[in-house]
């Protein structure tokens, strides 16, 4: 966020605790400067964004280009902020000169350069210099004044100086009242004669004005006791709000002849100042303001992953002025940092502050069209919408006309006439100029705000756009598009189509996808075209490397930012298309559609809850099985028992198959010529749509269905790695790490953007398989699911050195079916129990090294670490090792009871072995009252290794707080006890 905001200098700073800790010691940059530091040791600076966070200086020149500061690089590790100021890094100096009559008499001749004060203020000011054209002016006077009004015969107060050449210390004595009615002054009593520099100062205390005045400069400008006190008036006719300033009268001084002073605030008081002319005669006067007063902030412009809210921002820079950069942090953080900063050539403007290209950044033309929020499907997209030019081949400007053959290109006609007859190319600054308003400087490129500025049907259009990138290396420069679009996108790197997705959506405030192109050296041009049915029409379009850092004004790359070109540029034909590198199924966390095999529509009699977590943890497939089988393209699975052992109902995908086939973006391509989006969300509502708008088969549903889909990671190491499962889902969700439920969330909702729920998991050494089961019931039907370790995601590219993707793998790709051993127990007839490490079983079944076995696990009536025997029952083969140990879950042995209940929080739902989170999921206790408890009866005696607690994750979760958990023996007394939690 951009703002103007406060003002600031370095006087009165406490101890630097190193050089630039303040302004007066900034470090001077110049563009292309990169600086590491930290903050931690730094002191507050109070006219910063977040005035109470650590801040250090520097500086840079203008030369009337587009300067950039950013903290977006590898060296910044914490919350970073900016502010940008400019004046002096000291005190503010004021120089007046003025001649004419006197101050107070009703001709009431002076300059007066004040701003405006509200309620109680104190001001002060050292009379730096004083000079006379005829090096007398026995009369001029000069100092601080208070005014009601802007006008000469205002009531006002005064304290003042005489000039150094009035040795009349008679008259300056005793004058308190003059002849202006109402008007009020006093007079320092200061002989002429005496030392300089001296020093004033005005007070107002609710309705008293208060002047003081020193010879030496106070120790401490607003304390009094560093002060000598002069004449007191009781002023309760001057109004809250005042004029404060600083005054100056040659009072006829050896005629109409100017004197010239020159002020020093001491309070930073008047950094900004206004100039008041009372009927001056015979003398010029002008005005200069010191200080420093920010112009523009920032706070968490850029992202890198793994650390968010770090800062960027641009701006115009005048000739040879100096910009302060202060970094700071939000709140009262501190940490390292790193600031890089460049500096444009002159007259350039910002096109790219933030790492999306701006609105004012792109040339668009705005057209009707009939293919709805999808337009029309991925090959018409790919098709010309403005025939018969050829968007690659032109270089269109805002006022360009295009006398477009709507028989012949996609697009259907022109109705924003409102701009001119025909279709005619505009930008931002374009409409502004023509009276129709709209914000250029906004991320969000809002062609549905321009089109209903015109007054025009803001559904069924499409918005082609361009906009210029250079890259001023001699190498090509590999990037990532990142787009985010309402409704469908498609964009072009100079003649090569980069990115295409077909989707009714809304616009999200990141990347929905990312698709790697090549940035020729020299200018580049990027079209984009975005298709609305109805509701939004926008776009948000950034370039990011390929390890997804932001690319903006400020980049070190050599990337310029042109924007619209003005009708100067020109992009490139038979230029390179997109990249010659393998990113792996999930480039940027999540893993994309191309890296899942998939089933769907599988027909869902359930709804959007998937019947809850009880049915959804069922077997959706039988006979087969997700924990031993490991599917791929081409697999058909035309035995599944819909609606007896499979609580699934049928599978329907328009007749293309005989029946449920598996299915990966590739193999749909290769069989059936269906492009299928790729991208982060894997959006099964629009594969559903695009294969059902190819036209070669019959209608795809997509309401009340769920989707069953594969991918496989693999763990190089020779130890399991702890991570977390993260899901985001529209609606439910549940995820099998090889045979082991980990995410179970009943729920109907939209998906978001980050995870919606973590699920702590263990990646065994090998490949393992990862599956996810998504339930809809009407509207969107999509996922997100990321690998997370350590809190941070991790990715395909670059290469993991310990967890690999492997995508859909290949035929002989499998995950760990031994882990699925068919178990017994006699405390829990769960088909795989909850290990706190999971078991590795090794063994040959059938006698064949390397063939899965089966397996009983027997545990006794008390569930003792090591009471549980293993032995083989494969034919034939042997068990020769085994590793962990089992953990049951007892808890739903028990019988639970609570001190109240209420809105049907049942106690038995804190152990129904469902950890979902989300209220609406049917999981979660709820009391009604103060001092509740809640406990559990395990009806048997058990050792107790571990006792885990799932806090409520939709609201309220602070509820569960200061709360004590006791285990009891029989009679019981507590036998283990943690309080304070």
């Amino acid at each position: 966020m951009l703002a103007v905001f406060g003002l600031l200098a370095c006087t009165g700073s406490t101890a630097f605790s190193q050089e630039n800790d303040g302004p007066c010691g900034a470090i001077a940059l110049e563009s292309g400067d990169s600086v590491t530091g930290s903050t931690a040791d730094a002191t507050p600076d109070e006219g910063a964004l977040f005035p109470n966070a650590p801040g250090v200086w520097y500086t840079l020149v203008g030369n009337r280009g587009v300067a950039t500061a950013g903290t977006c690089g590898e060296g910044s590790s914490y919350d970073t902020a900016l502010s940008i100021f400019t004046g002096n890094c000291g005190d503010a100096v004021v120089n007046t000169s003025t001649s004419g009559g006197d101050i107070w008499t009703g001709g009431d001749d002076f300059q007066f350069d004040y701003t405006e004060m509200t309620g109680d203020f104190d001001v002060a000011i050292e009379l730096v210099d004083y000079s006379h054209d005829t090096g007398a002016g026995r009369w001029g006077k000069m100092g601080l004044m208070a005014r009601r009004e802007l006008t000469r015969e205002s009531e006002f107060m005064q304290t003042q100086f005489h000039g150094p050449a009035n040795d009349d210390i008679a008259r300056q004595a005793g004058r308190r009242e003059h002849g202006v009615a109402g008007g009020g002054m006093y007079e320092i009593i200061l002989d002429g004669a005496g030392p300089r520099p001296a020093f004033t100062r005005l007070t107002r205390r609710g309705n008293i004005f208060q002047s003081w005045w020193s010879a030496e400069a106070p120790a401490d400008p607003r304390d009094d006791a560093s002060w000598n006190a002069g004449h007191a008036e009781d002023r309760a006719t001057m109004g809250d709000t005042v004029f404060v300033g600083l005054a100056n009268s040659d009072h006829n001084s050896d005629g109409a002849i100017p004197q010239h002073v020159t002020y020093s605030s001491l309070n930073d008081d008047f950094n900004e100042t206004s100039a008041f002319v009372g009927n001056d005669v015979g003398g010029g006067s002008g005005t200069s303001a010191g200080g420093l007063t920010a112009i523009l902030n920032n706070d968490d412009a850029c992202v890198r992953p793994g650390q968010c809210c770090l800062s960027s921002i641009s701006w115009e820079t005048e000739d040879n002025v100096t910009y302060y950069i202060l970094v700071h942090g939000w709140g009262s953080s501190s940490g390292a940092f790193q600031l890089d900063v460049s500096l444009g050539e002159p007259g350039a403007t910002p096109v790219n502050p933030n790492g999306w290209i701006q609105a004012e950044g792109w040339n668009f033309l705005i057209l009707d069209q009939d293919g709805g929020c999808g337009g029309g499907g991925l090959d018409r997209m790919a098709g010309n919408w403005a025939s018969p030019f050829n968007i690659f081949d032109e270089e269109p400007q805002a006022g360009d006309v295009w006398d477009i053959d709507f028989g012949a290109a996609q697009s259907r006609g022109w109705t924003l006439t409102a701009v001119a007859e025909l279709p005619t190319w505009g930008t931002t600054a374009f409409l502004n100029d023509n009276g129709i308003g709209v914000n250029g400087q906004d991320d969000l490129v809002n062609f549905d705000a321009y089109v209903g500025a015109l007054g025009a049907n803001t559904d069924n259009l499409v918005a082609i756009s361009t906009t210029y990138v250079e890259n001023t290396t001699d190498e090509a420069i590999w990037v990532n598009f990142c787009t985010s679009s309402d409704d469908s996108i498609r964009a072009d790197m100079n003649d090569n189509l980069i990115t295409n997705v077909s989707a009714c959506r809304g616009s999200a405030g990141d990347c929905q996808e990312r698709a790697c192109a090549t940035l020729d050296p020299g200018m580049n041009k990027i079209t984009t075209h975005v298709w609305e049915g109805g509701g939004g029409f926008n776009m948000r379009f950034g370039l990011r490397t390929l390890d997804n850092q932001v690319i903006n004004d400020s980049n070190d790359l050599g990337i310029v930012f042109h924007g619209s070109g003005g009708g100067d540029l020109e992009g490139q034909v038979g230029s390179a298309a997109g990249c010659d590198i393998d990113f792996g199924p999930a480039p940027s966390g999540w893993i994309q559609t191309s890296g899942w095999n998939m089933l769907f529509p599988v027909l869902n009699p359930l709804g959007c809850g998937g019947g809850g977590t009880g049915v959804m943890g069922q077997n959706w497939v039988a006979p087969h099985d997700l924990g031993v089988e490991d599917p791929k393209a081409g697999d058909e699975w035309l035995d599944i028992d819909f609606g007896g052992a499979s609580p699934a109902a049928g599978y329907n995908n328009g007749g293309l198959s005989d029946g449920p086939i598996w299915v990966t973006t590739q193999f749909i391509s290769d069989n059936l010529g269906i492009e299928l989006p790729n991208g982060d969300l894997v959006d099964f509502q629009v594969m559903a749509e695009t294969i059902q708008n190819a036209g070669i088969g019959g209608a795809v549903p997509n309401d009340n269905v769920m989707s069953i889909a594969t991918t496989y990671i693999e763990n190089v190491t020779d130890s399991p790695i702890a991570i977390d499962i993260c899901t985001s889902s529209d609606d439910s969700v549940l995820t099998m790490l090889n045979c082991n439920i980990i995410t179970n969330v009943s729920a109907c909702r939209g998906s978001g953007g980050d995870c919606q729920e973590r699920r702590a998991a263990s990646l065994l050494p090998g490949i393992n398989k990862l599956s996810a089961l998504v339930w809809e019931g009407g509207g969107g039907w999509n996922m997100r699911i990321a690998i997370e370790r350590d809190g941070a995601k991790v990715s395909s590219f670059p290469v993991n050195d310990d967890i690999h993707f492997l995508g859909a793998g290949d035929a002989d790709t499998v995950g760990q079916p031994t882990l699925c051993a068919a178990r017994t127990a006699t405390l829990t007839d769960n088909a795989c129990p909850v290990a706190s490490v999971p078991f590795q079983i090794t063994g040959n079944g059938g006698g064949v090294a390397g063939d899965a076995i089966t397996v009983v696990e027997s545990f006794g009536p008390v569930a003792a670490l090591n009471d549980y025997t293993i032995s083989d029952i494969s034919n034939g083969g042997t068990v020769e090792s085994t590793s962990g140990f089992a953990t049951l879950n007892v808890g739903p042995n028990g019988v639970a009871t609570q001190s109240s209940e209420g809105w049907g929080g049942a106690p038995g739902r804190a152990i129904d072995g469902n950890t979902d989170g989300q209220w609406g999921g049917g999981s979660v206790t709820h009391t009604n009252g103060m001092d509740s408890w809640w406990e559990v009866d395990l009806q048997s005696s058990y050792y107790i290794d571990s006792i885990r607690l799932w806090n409520r994750l939709d609201c309220c979760s602070e509820r569960l707080a200061n709360f004590t958990v006791q285990v009891l023996d029989i009679d019981r007394n507590v036998v283990f006890e943690s309080a304070g939690l």
